[in-house]
């Protein structure tokens, strides 16, 4: 797990590459970005397909960022969204000034981070993780806002894309039915499935509701601890926020069956993993918020980046 620094000529799986994590830099001519994937994936595998069919646009981000963009690397199962922002906390030296890029899950570590960095009532937080189970999230919290308090970091901006920001229905207790619709989407978006992560989604499911034992897929249960902690803050917190969400319709036969099949789990309108109203979600902020909202075939939760509409919405936002 670490922050490191990407190339612009190609986007290359991390783990195992001989790269190690490194500190982000910021500088007086302006922020780092920094991106973050989400659930079951890694860096490479989450936004490969903006290097791939849109280098135009990653051109221009590295050049707006003076290549000063990064990713970060995190568990996403086995630990809460606490513990990858205090991950990234770790990766960013004093007074760093970053903007984030975020897909899927990846936008709640974002919104734990900013929020922590704005924080000022550190009792008034952890009162959210009281009880049993929930003792890693306390010591992470109370980690967290101490590190960005001494080190001064800022976040000015969230590109924030398909973000269960109010939960995900994929997380409730109805995982088992949707594990197939799951399937399909990692198959529209031409990603292979291995069967056995398939297989140990099933066996894990009635397991998530314990912290302790599936931290980052309990976070994003609707009603969680953590979700009702971000939508605690009253004043806005610094930054801008802009939302890329969409609704997936079927552009074919097969394509329309497996969207009513969705539907018919979220009963409203979603992305075959989060239900798009979810992504509207998150604490208030104090410079603007804006959406864009995309509705076709394309608009799997794994394709956001490879959609020339949605990819020019990250791009314009950043």
């Amino acid at each position: 797990e670490g922050v490191y620094r990407l190339q612009r000529d190609a986007l290359r799986k991390l783990k195992d590459s001989g790269a190690r994590p490194q500190n982000v830099v910021s500088a007086p001519g302006g922020p780092a970005l920094l991106l973050v994937h989400g659930t079951f994936a890694n860096t490479a595998l989450t936004f490969d397909k903006l290097w791939k069919d849109h280098p135009d646009h990653v051109a221009a981000i590295f050049e707006h960022y003076r290549d000063r963009v990064y990713a970060l690397d995190h568990r996403t199962l086995g630990v809460s969204p606490l513990a990858n922002a205090l991950t990234l906390a770790k990766g960013l030296k004093d007074h760093a000034r970053v903007d984030l890029l975020t897909h899927s899950r990846g936008g709640l570590v974002a919104e734990v981070f900013v929020r922590a960095c704005g924080s000022r009532d550190l009792a008034a937080d952890l009162e959210f993780f009281a009880g049993k189970g929930y003792e890693q999230h306390r010591s992470d919290m109370k980690a967290l806002q101490d590190l960005v308090a001494g080190k001064d970091i800022q976040v000015g901006k969230v590109v924030r894309v398909a973000c269960p920001a109010r939960g995900t229905l994929l997380a409730s207790k109805r995982l088992d039915a949707y594990l197939s619709v799951f399937k399909w989407s990692l198959e529209l978006a031409g990603i292979p499935v291995v069967p056995a992560i398939v297989d140990f989604l099933a066996a894990v499911a009635t397991r998530k509701e314990d912290p302790a034992k599936l931290p980052g897929l309990s976070a994003q249960v609707p009603d969680s601890p953590l979700i009702r902690w971000l939508y605690s803050a009253i004043d806005p917190i610094p930054g801008d926020l802009r939302v890329v969400a969409g609704d997936i319709q079927g552009d074919s036969v097969l394509s329309w069956l497996k969207t009513l099949v969705a539907d018919s789990f979220y009963w409203t309108d979603n992305d075959l993993v989060v239900q798009t109203r979810s992504m509207y979600g998150g604490a208030p902020r104090a410079s603007s918020a804006k959406f864009v909202f995309d509705q076709g075939g394309g608009d799997s939760h794994f394709n956001y980046f490879r959609n020339d509409r949605t990819a020019q919405a990250v791009f314009e936002g950043l």
